[in-house]
């Protein structure tokens, strides 16, 4: 099988690239991001100003948007308990990292069985 660079750890998190809208999984906490190349498209077309501003209005920490963009893709069926309080990202990240990967596996099969 080949290496497909998905990581699966307590200290990974699953977020949206301000650059190019993909999901990636980082170490990093604050990282917004998936590539160099990505962050300097994300500051050259606006994109991480308008998060940052985005952020700034509702007091919100920047990757905090990512990581409620990877929850609505990943699994929109916790939102209902983050929006009340109930969860917070550092409780649901396991779960963003488990779907995460199971989206990985599911398209690299995909790969696998196409013609």
């Amino acid at each position: 099988m080949p290496n497909s660079h998905v990581t699966y750890s307590s200290k990974c998190y699953v977020t949206v690239c301000v650059g190019c809208d993909d999901m990636f999984q980082t170490s990093r906490r604050d990282q917004m991001t998936c590539t160099g190349a990505c962050r300097v498209r994300a500051h050259r077309n606006g994109s991480m100003t308008r998060r940052k501003a985005v952020c700034a209005i509702t007091k919100a920490e920047p990757v905090t948007l990512g990581w409620a963009m990877a929850l609505s893709r990943l699994c929109p069926h916790l939102e209902p308990a983050m929006l009340a309080g109930e969860l917070e990202f550092e409780d649901i990240m396991p779960d963003l990292n488990r779907a995460f990967v199971a989206r990985v596996y599911e398209a690299l099969r995909m790969t696998e069985t196409a013609p």
